[in-house]
């Protein structure tokens, strides 16, 4: 994902390359850094479809009002065509759909375990970014800081 690579990657590689670390630790970095980036992307997702106006800072369902590739979208199309699937992605990519549409949506999505299959991606995220931060040689608070991160 090339968010992930630009706002989490590459910048800790080369943070890490400017302190003067070792290849595998310059290596790891890059590895949590993408993983956090794509993590990072899954939430504005989410957020973007549950979150409130006043806090993320547009409306929710903008991103299925802007037919956006999202993971839910993503997962949505690669499940087997039915009539409710077929009804849902009618909705993505138009400029007139209401707050009810967009409920139905979500609705959908949730009924399908789409939300239920992107928060185990989450977790496996998760564990997958905790496992590559014990593999490096860090102190406890920099291990701290990276988990907190």
């Amino acid at each position: 994902d090339k968010t992930a690579r630009y706002t989490l990657s590459l910048p800790m590689a080369l943070g890490a390359i400017f302190a003067k670390a070792d290849a595998l630790t310059i290596q790891g970095l890059e590895k949590i850094g993408e993983r956090m980036g794509i993590l990072f992307q899954i939430e504005d997702d989410l957020l973007g479809l549950y979150g409130e106006k006043e806090i993320i800072g547009k409306d929710p369902g903008s991103d299925i009002r802007e037919n956006k590739l999202t993971l839910y979208k993503v997962l949505l199309n690669s499940l087997p065509e039915s009539e409710i699937i077929t009804k849902t992605q009618t909705l993505f990519g138009n400029p007139n759909i209401t707050s009810s549409q967009i409920s139905e949506v979500i609705n959908t999505l949730e009924k399908l375990g789409i939300i239920e299959n992107i928060n185990s991606i989450k977790s496996e995220l998760k564990s997958q970014i905790h496992a590559l931060i014990k593999e490096l040689n860090l102190s406890a608070q920099q291990e701290e800081f990276l988990k907190r991160l």
